[in-house]
């Protein structure tokens, strides 16, 4: 049986996040927002503060002010063996021990402990991409 083990990153998976996926001639790219921590989201409203100059982070507009911290996470593979994707339920349920923890991204792993490819368990959707290798990208929201 084949477990996840959870990849560790300086973020997290937004809590109520789910993973979008597209595919091209670049190949499989699946996104989903992050949340960066405490003292980036103080460092980006202490931005939003300068940059207009403003006394108090009331004033800051209400999307900059909720946008504050968060980033979009894009995982870019290149090549892929197989693609699936369905409710986060149905998707964790041949897994032990995950179905409750929060979105976050994993790798699957045989009993021999060979990455065969990553999930990401969103707030609703399961999507797991057998693949080898990933680029990932941080961009803003806006």
């Amino acid at each position: 049986m084949n477990v996840l083990q959870k990849i560790d990153f300086s973020w997290k998976m937004e809590s109520c996040s789910d993973p979008l996926f597209s595919y091209d001639e670049d190949g499989l790219k699946v996104s989903f927002m992050i949340f960066l921590g405490e003292e980036i989201r103080k460092a980006d409203i202490g931005k939003w503060l300068s940059v207009y100059d403003l006394q108090d982070e009331l004033q800051i507009p209400d999307k900059l002010y909720n946008d504050s911290g968060y980033r979009i996470a894009e995982f870019r593979f290149s090549g892929m063996d197989s693609l699936y994707c369905t409710d986060r339920e149905s998707g964790l349920a041949v897994y032990a021990d995950v179905d409750h923890d929060p979105p976050a991204v994993y790798h699957e792993v045989d009993t021999e402990h060979h990455i065969l490819g990553y999930v990401f368990a969103g707030h609703d959707l399961f999507l797991s991409v057998k693949a080898r290798t990933y680029d990932i990208e941080i961009h803003s929201l806006s």
